[in-house]
């Protein structure tokens, strides 16, 4: 094999185990030594729930499923906020071999209409916050045979989820054979740059990632952890902490939003030992003045991902909560979600998002060539393995854009690996900005702005310049009072000359984010147009 291929450790044998078997026998399996753990608790409500619970619930609302004509090869989605019945939902319908599609929410009903068509889901599973859009458009898709809903009396009526619940029949379960398993999970792309893609994920991946943590989990932790959560559900990052709970042990505090006072509250009287963040909320531990009002010290880990995260913020939170590293990982929704990782007790270099996983190989290509590239140098990572997705629900075209005939998923991220082959990320392809042919990527500035003291948040964007092609603009919260001027000076001391915020500093009273906390810089690139 080319030395310029990365490949990640030799697969251990624990790591094939069960796989493959189905995905809610499995998760029962691992679930053995800790059925009775209490596995999530809503934050608000102090509502709690056992893994037996789940597991009980679930068998029966899978009795009622079936009867409703679910069965593997049809989908059913879910299009609910963060609660406790999610994970019921979910092993319900793993039970009875159809795939579960998580829908956002906060979809517009453009975007609801689009994955919809897309999924043809045979039911739905709604709550209080989608329940009137899939009212408004439900009519239009044939496919859709049943409507349950989390609340009761609910108007126009729908199946409703705790009266199936009563009916405690699991007589007529019948569980599905291995050979009708194939997609356990269609989960969205984030739609950061066009319409969502449904990304079919394997059961066989699935379960090798959990396979993962199972181990990890063995070698380097002393405790079953208490994790807060505010990830969407919905997310594949906040799909695996739903359910890692039940594989590894542990327990998931439930938030359904983030809210400062509740999020540190929470940490405080639960005493939470895990923190599942994204770098917005990052940002929020690291700057925000209300933090100091609160004891954080049970917290004994902090894990971050979903988009890049600036090692001056890191390093900020480190201090503030005494922690000798903040876990990280790099991976996407189309390789089930992680394929490096830095777990903890393992030193990297600052910066890193850890090492391939075993059972994958990496490359990093010249984005313009494709040319094979070597340490250090920068380009277009791709990645290729066992957890890589199957492809893109109903989408040939744009699997095939994504997966290449030789098997590589090219990520669209830009990145290096260095001579111990631990990897870093530097921005997406699409989000670099190019001054004069020269790149310069949006993260680079972003992470120097939030350094300064005045500067509680920011994103940059490459805008039109009859002379260079783009030059950068930074959009800032302010924190405290700053001028223009002494931004584009604090950067340009920092920086090489393409790098300058040559498009100047617009103020602004806050970045617009996706729900897994990804800069929307589309959003901001329209509001600059709107200006012309």
């Amino acid at each position: 094999m080319d030395p310029k291929i990365i490949s990640g450790p030799p697969v251990l044998s624990s790591l094939l185990a069960d796989i493959n078997i189905p995905l809610h026998q499995f998760i029962e399996n691992s679930a053995k030594n800790h059925i009775s753990t209490i596995c999530m608790i809503d934050a608000l409500t102090d509502r709690k729930l056992t893994i037996e619970a789940v597991l009980s619930q679930s068998i029966i609302l899978a009795a009622e499923l079936q009867a409703l004509g679910c069965r593997p090869g049809l989908v059913v989605g879910i299009i609910c906020e963060n609660g406790l019945d999610y994970p019921v939902i979910m092993m319900a319908i793993f039970r009875t071999g159809a795939t579960v599609a998580c829908f956002n929410p906060s979809y517009s009903i453009g975007e609801l209409e689009h994955t919809m068509n897309v999924t043809q889901p045979h039911l739905l599973f709604v709550d209080s916050s989608s329940s009137a859009k899939i009212t408004q458009c439900s009519s239009k898709f044939k496919c859709l045979k049943h409507i349950i809903s989390l609340e009761d009396n609910v108007k126009p009526p729908k199946l409703n989820y705790s009266s199936l619940l009563s009916r405690k029949n699991t007589l007529n379960y019948i569980p599905p054979s291995v050979s009708e398993l194939n997609t356990s999970l269609i989960l969205f792309s984030s739609g950061s740059t066009g319409l969502p893609k449904g990304v079919m994920l394997s059961n066989i991946s699935v379960i090798y990632l959990f396979n993962m943590m199972k181990l990890q989990k063995e070698m380097l932790l002393d405790y079953d952890p208490v994790t807060l959560s505010v990830i969407p559900m919905f997310h594949g990052y906040g799909v695996l902490l739903v359910l890692r709970s039940f594989v590894t042990g542990g327990c998931i505090l439930s938030l359904k939003k983030f809210n400062p006072e509740q999020f540190l509250a929470a940490i405080e009287k639960y005493k939470v030992t895990d923190l599942a963040l994204v770098p917005a909320l990052m940002i929020f531990l690291a700057k925000h003045p209300i933090v100091n009002n609160y004891n954080l010290s049970s917290i004994r880990n902090v894990s971050c991902g979903a988009a890049p995260l600036s090692f001056e913020i890191e390093d900020e939170v480190k201090t503030k909560l005494k922690l000798d590293k903040v876990i990280k990982g790099y991976g996407m929704t189309e390789t089930t979600v992680l394929c490096t990782y830095a777990p903890p007790g393992i030193d990297i270099t600052a910066g890193s998002v850890g090492k391939l996983l075993p059972g994958l190989l990496a490359k990093v290509i010249d984005i313009h060539t494709g040319e094979l590239l070597e340490s250090g140098q920068e380009g277009e990572i791709c990645v290729k393995g066992i957890l890589i997705m199957q492809g893109y629900y109903n989408n040939k075209k744009e699997t095939e854009n994504t997966i290449d005939p030789d098997g590589w998923l090219h990520t669209g991220d830009v990145g290096y690996y260095n001579d111990d082959e631990e990897f870093f990320i530097v921005d997406r392809i699409k989000d670099l900005i190019k001054y004069k042919g020269l790149q310069v990527a949006p993260a680079e500035l972003e992470a120097l702005l939030l350094k300064h003291p005045c500067v509680k948040d920011v994103a940059v964007i490459g805008v039109p310049d009859d002379i260079a092609g783009e030059v950068p603009r930074a959009f800032v919260v302010k924190m405290k009072d700053v001028t223009e001027k002494e931004l584009v000076d604090y950067i340009a001391e920092q920086v090489a000359p393409h790098m300058k915020l040559r498009g100047g500093v617009k103020f602004i009273t806050e970045i617009p984010r996706n729900t897994n906390g990804k800069i929307l810089r589309r959003e901001l690139r329209k509001w600059l147009q709107s200006k012309l």
